[in-house]
Order: C-alpha cells, then sequence, then structure tokens
C-alpha cells in the first residue's frame, strides 16, 4: 500500500466555490447553481480524508482507542476501524 499523496489534494471546496462564482457571473443553468450552493452549505459537516489511512491517521487511532493505560489491545485493528468509519460515513443514495 503506498501512502496517500495529500500534499497535492486540491481544495475541492474552494474549487467548488470559484466554479459557482463563474457560473453566476455567466447566468449559468439556475438549477445547476442551486445544487452547488447548497452542496456548499455543508462544508463545515464534511472533510476529505483518503480511502486508505495514513500511517499518522492510524497511529492516532492505535493511540486514541486501541490501548488502555497498560498497554492491552483493546479492540479491531486501527485498519479495520478506519474502513468501518469510511464505510458508515453518509453517501449520496446509489452510490456505494
Amino acid at each position: 500500500m503506498t501512502p496517500p499523496d495529500v500534499q497535492n489534494v486540491p481544495d475541492v471546496w474552494g474549487l467548488l466555490a470559484e466554479a459557482y462564482g463563474s457560473l453566476a457571473l455567466d447566468n449559468v443553468n439556475s438549477g445547476l447553481l442551486a445544487t452547488i450552493e447548497l452542496t456548499l452549505a455543508q462544508r463545515d459537516r464534511f472533510v476529505l480524508v483518503p480511502k486508505e489511512p495514513t500511517v499518522e491517521q492510524l497511529m492516532a487511532i492505535r493511540k486514541r482507542f486501541m490501548v488502555d493505560i497498560q498497554g492491552a489491545h483493546m479492540g479491531p485493528s486501527a485498519e479495520n476501524s478506519y474502513r468501518v468509519a469510511l464505510a458508515a460515513a453518509p453517501k449520496p443514495e446509489g452510490k456505494l
């Protein structure tokens, strides 16, 4: 597994806001503008995360949830925990 290239991930919210501004200036399809506006309203509720966890994410999961004060293993692996969290994340209807 290769780590995700998080340094080169575009600012998706910024790009969407820029597209909205450009489309609004051109008086493009109001339905499309309304959809983009509704999407941008969600920006405080969602973040982009890689499908595969980074080493830092796995270490944070292990540190926070997997080990008790004595260092005993307390649950599923960090990798499985990350995948379960991604699987449980809200998705548009019809998207797996």
